[in-house]
This record gives C-alpha cells, structure tokens and sequence, in this order.
C-alpha cells in the first residue's frame, strides 16, 4: 500500500522539475527578446543622431578643419552603430538557440 503514494510523490517531483525547467526557458526567452529590442533601440537612436549631426553640418559653412572633424564624429558614430548591429546579430542567433534548444 505504500508503494503508491511513493510513486505519486515521485510523479509529482518530476513533474514540478519540468515545470521549473520551463519556466526557466520561457524566462530566458523573454530576456533575450528584451535584449534584443533593448539594442534595436540604441542603434535607431544612434542612426536617429547621426542623421541630425549630417544634417545640422550640412546647413553651415565649415572651415576645412571643421569639416575634417565632422567626419571624424560621423565615423565614430558609424562604427557605433555596426557594433551595435553585430551585437544585435548575435543576441538574435542566441535567441534562436535558446528557441531551438526546447
């Protein structure tokens, strides 16, 4: 008579872990996805003050020196950008991962 409810306590344990289990996944589905939209928000922002840094340069009359600054900034500012890409392309490839991986 005790071999059942040994076996139901068993049952239940198991079952209480997968749960755990996907909870957790779910969780860490979600975190993935904030971070995604997290750095989609920072590139947009970026590109969003590139643009008004190109525009607000295009609208004056610039010394040489000034010029050559302006593009210094613009460059930095590109290669902030495509970091920010190349990091969102990982987040994007680990949260397929994590997708594939249930």
């Amino acid at each position: 008579m005790l071999l059942y409810p040994k076996k139901a306590a068993e049952h239940q344990k198991k079952i209480n872990k997968e749960q755990e289990r996907i909870k957790k996944h779910q969780n860490d589905l979600k975190n993935a996805q904030k971070s995604i939209d997290k750095t989609q928000k920072k590139i947009d922002k970026q590109k969003l003050a590139n643009q008004k840094m190109a525009n607000k340069f295009a609208s004056k009359n610039n010394s040489a020196e000034e010029i050559q600054r302006q593009k210094i900034k613009s460059t930095e500012q590109e290669l902030k950008i495509h970091k920010l890409e190349l990091k969102l392309l990982e987040q994007q490839k680990e949260l397929d991962k994590l997708r594939a991986s249930f």
